[in-house]
């Protein structure tokens, strides 16, 4: 049994922790970006299967993220929004995840994909400085560490390769390819670089916008930026749906990012439970849309 009620983070972690989240509302006050507030315990879960709900009996669900309710506030009009808050998601429990984390999820209408990814890094730019960036288009990258293609390879060329590489038995084509980019591309890129990937493979897009290659292969409208070691901001284009208002009717696309992990500063914890921050699900609607990639829309649960 636990008796030491003290929490576990030094005073100079909780005050660098308010000066990073400062910094990020600063950030997003200055361009005009509107802070809200919104539901962590609803009535529905994720439709998702890879994510899991924690239940709150004769409540409903806590919230795996505020897409959903934010999305609602889009298709209100509200423009560019964003929030921190919590998050809560069951059987996550590790060195890099924890059942709660602290997210960070932005909406910017009328964004396209660059705009985005300047955004991101910009604002990565203020709480690193001095990171260089560089992009990567996701095939090239995992061409260049693996020598196989993502794209053409066979499935048991992928599947053979990420066995020998400690995967288990029984993996497909695209879980193969996740796994090999976990364990063997993303730890070849440059710790202390922020790096861009792009154009991810067009099965990965779920409801994301996709398009096709120069050798005619789909791709998704989809990005993600590693630093560190680490995952930060995921974020799709995501296929259009008719509005269900005159407030969406500028839209026709979204961007939405998931959770990732903020590893700065290392000591940034303050219970014993819940010891690891999470702050940075990149969400950004390039325009208004009330629907959502791979989490749902505006009707379903957020995640």
């Amino acid at each position: 049994m636990v008796t030491d009620w003290r929490p576990t983070a030094s005073l100079e972690a909780i005050k660098a922790r308010a000066g990073l989240l400062s910094r990020v509302r600063a950030f997003f006050a200055a361009r005009g970006v509107l802070e809200v507030d919104t539901p962590q315990l609803a009535r529905h879960g994720v439709s998702d299967p890879h994510i899991q709900c924690i239940p709150v009996p004769g409540h409903g669900y806590l919230q795996s993220s505020p897409e959903y309710h934010m999305k609602r506030l889009l298709a209100a009009g509200s423009g560019p929004i964003y929030q921190i808050c919590k998050a809560y998601r069951d059987g996550e429990a590790g060195a890099r995840h924890n059942p709660e984390f602290t997210m960070l999820e932005w909406y910017r209408p009328g964004f396209d994909l660059s705009a985005l990814i300047n955004e991101c890094l910009t604002l990565f730019g203020e709480l690193f400085p001095g990171a260089p960036s560089r992009s990567y288009r996701f095939r090239a990258l995992f061409s260049d560490v693996t020598g196989l293609d993502p794209l053409t390879a066979s499935d048991s060329e992928l599947v053979t390769l990420a066995e020998s590489h400690g995967a288990p038995d029984g993996l497909n084509k695209s879980a193969a390819v996740d796994y090999l980019m976990a364990t063997r591309v993303e730890p070849a890129l440059p710790t202390g670089q922020l790096s861009v990937v792009t154009d991810f493979p067009g099965w990965a897009a779920a409801l994301a916008e996709t398009r096709f290659d120069e050798d005619g292969l789909e791709v998704a409208h989809r990005f993600e930026i590693y630093y560190r070691g680490w995952s930060w901001p995921t974020a799709t284009r995501n296929s259009p749906m008719p509005p269900s208002n005159p407030a969406a009717s500028s839209g026709t696309a979204s961007c939405v990012g998931r959770r990732v992990c903020l590893p700065w500063p290392p000591t940034l914890c303050y219970w014993p439970l819940w010891n690891t921050v999470y702050p940075l699900a990149v969400v950004s609607p390039w325009a208004l849309n009330a629907c959502s990639w791979r989490n749902g829309t505006v009707i379903k649960s957020p995640t």
